[in-house]
């Protein structure tokens, strides 16, 4: 049996990186899997139920018996296998569908075809993203789909609604922008107060990282991390990003950048990984016999 234990250790996406490894070992071996999520920071009720399907899985074998957690792999395997998996685990339970579809329905995005940009900011200014000007995103969209229409916006960071905005005035562009990010976010926490420190204390070695914060820190000082919320408001938290990753992967066209454990999850699991660009090389596509896990490794 493989054991997955969702910890309190680790971002959402990326400890769920790690667990789709895991279920990948079990798969391919033939043996039993299941998830220990009793201590997982982003447990609301149950655990991995309060926003997906059960998986346990169990087969007549106990020759295997292996517990992993956060940045523990059991074995590397190709991108390609994750892509072919992680819909046989990411697996919505009931209100979660039905939240999803009242925002589709909401932001009438059900019938309609759109491209979504994803941009992460916050505390991740700190290390693994760096500023990119809004108009990039857009100026690259548009050469792709010069067609496009309707543009929905997820982000942490509701300036780059208003950068956007503007931009597309200034190009006298008729598109409709869609963002869920609140008026007042300006560059969320993801995980643990720890990194609001580093924003306030180290900053960033990029100086347009470190203009940027200090322009944003009061804003960004207020958001809560994933740590300090209580049990609705994780639930809250966890249901909107899931909601929001959900209308970009079925997106026609996204463009992105690879640093982060949600952009990379975008690439993996989009109804079309082609048609997901990275802003920072869009003329290079991802290898998919790349022998990596994503939850630790940039895409290559």
């Amino acid at each position: 049996m493989i054991i997955s234990v969702l910890a309190k250790n680790g971002g959402f996406y990326s400890q769920l990186m790690f667990l789709f490894n895991h279920y990948i070992y079990a798969e391919i071996n033939n043996v039993s899997f299941k998830i220990s999520d009793n201590n997982w920071l982003f447990k609301y009720e149950l655990g991995w139920t309060d926003y997906f399907e059960n998986i346990d899985v169990t087969r007549n074998t106990t020759r295997i018996h292996i517990t992993k957690s956060q940045s523990q792999i059991c074995q590397d395997f190709p991108l390609h296998m994750y892509r072919h998996f992680i819909g046989k685990i990411y697996k919505y339970n009931n209100s979660i569908k039905n939240k999803i579809l009242e925002t589709k329905t909401n932001l009438n995005l059900l019938t309609n075809n759109y491209d979504s940009i994803f941009i992460r900011r916050g505390d991740k200014l700190c290390g693994e993203s760096i500023i990119i000007p809004s108009e990039k995103y857009i100026d690259l969209l548009l050469n792709i789909n010069p067609d496009c229409k309707i543009i929905f916006l997820q982000t942490d960071d509701y300036n780059c609604f208003l950068e956007i905005e503007n931009y597309l005035k200034q190009l006298k562009k008729e598109i409709k922008l869609i963002t869920l990010c609140d008026s007042n976010l300006k560059g969320g926490v993801t995980v643990f107060k720890f990194f609001k420190n580093q924003l306030n204390t180290i900053g960033s070695s990029y100086q347009e990282n470190n203009n940027y914060i200090k322009n944003n820190i009061n804003d960004i000082n207020k958001v809560k991390s994933v740590d300090e919320m209580n049990k609705i408001e994780i639930s809250k938290h966890v249901t909107d990003m899931i909601i929001g990753i959900d209308i970009v992967l079925n997106s026609q066209y996204c463009i992105c950048e690879y640093s982060s454990n949600v952009s990379r999850f975008i690439k993996l699991t989009h109804k079309n990984p082609n048609n997901v660009i990275n802003i920072l090389d869009p003329t290079k596509d991802i290898n998919w016999n790349s022998t990596i896990c994503p939850g630790g490794d940039h895409l290559s």
